[in-house]
């Protein structure tokens, strides 16, 4: 299974975090053969947390149904089976803003 950096999936992350939900996929395509994704999960349950929580709208594109946010405090990396199906694809403004909260969160910046 081939998933693109940016695409919407759904997964069941083991944890606190179980439920079925959408996430994005941040893992860069030049690692498309590794068998491991990184995802940032997506939550329908809004906080006001700009450093922690990415606003993500709805649209055709991305297969989301509701606005949503990606929690970038709760990244996960698992085995590509256990991801579900493709919804979606984010478009680049919306996964250039994940990237850039993940950069601060991470202190690639510091």
């Amino acid at each position: 299974m081939e998933i693109k950096r940016g695409a919407v999936v759904t997964i069941a992350l083991p944890g606190d975090f179980g439920k079925p939900r959408p996430a994005v996929v941040l893992r860069s395509d030049r690692f498309a053969a590794h068998q491991l994704v990184s995802l940032a999960p997506l939550t329908t349950a809004r906080r006001n947390a700009p450093l922690l929580r990415v606003d993500i709208a709805p649209s055709r594109d991305n297969g989301l149904v509701h606005a949503s946010q990606a929690m970038i405090d709760t990244l996960q990396s698992v085995r590509i089976r256990r991801i579900g199906e493709v919804i979606g694809q984010l478009a680049a403004a919306d996964l250039q803003r994940i990237t850039r909260a993940v950069a601060v969160y991470l202190g690639f910046g510091d």
